[in-house]
C-alpha cells in the first residue's frame, strides 16, 4: 500500500502506541500483546509498537467464495511486506485461494517476488 493510500485509510482514526521499557509495570510480550489487542478491539487505526523481535505480518480479508482469509493473494503479501513485516503469515491449508490459486503456488509466488525480507 502505497503512503497516500495508508494516509486515507488513517484519516480521523487514532493510531495507538503500545510500548513499556524495561522495568516499567507492562513491559513485556504478554503485556504488549494485551495492549495491542485491546488497541484493535477499541477500534484503532494502526499500531505503533517498538520490538527488537521479527514482526509477523498478516492481512485478514474475506474474498467470497473462498475459505482461507489470512494472507489469500499476492496482493496482499506485497502490502504486509511492503508495511515493514519481517515475515509474511499466509493460510497454507490445502484449500484454494482467490482466483483458484493454490497456497502452495502462493508461497511460490511470494517467494518469486522477493516478497520475503
Amino acid at each position: 500500500m502505497d503512503a497516500e493510500n495508508v494516509v486515507e485509510r488513517l484519516r480521523g482514526k487514532l493510531v495507538v502506541s503500545c510500548q513499556a521499557l524495561e522495568g516499567e509495570p507492562l513491559h513485556g510480550s504478554e503485556h504488549m500483546v494485551a495492549m495491542v489487542r485491546g488497541a484493535i478491539m477499541g477500534g484503532a487505526g494502526a499500531i505503533r509498537a517498538v520490538t527488537d523481535l521479527p514482526l509477523i505480518g498478516l492481512w485478514k480479508r474475506v474474498y467470497d467464495g473462498y475459505e482461507p482469509y489470512i494472507t489469500t493473494t499476492l496482493g496482499d503479501a506485497q502490502r504486509i511486506a511492503d508495511a515493514g513485516a519481517d515475515i509474511v503469515a499466509v493460510d497454507a491449508a490445502a484449500r484454494l485461494h482467490p482466483g483458484g490459486l493454490r497456497p502452495e503456488d502462493l508461497i511460490r509466488s511470494i517467494y518469486g517476488r522477493h516478497i520475503h525480507t
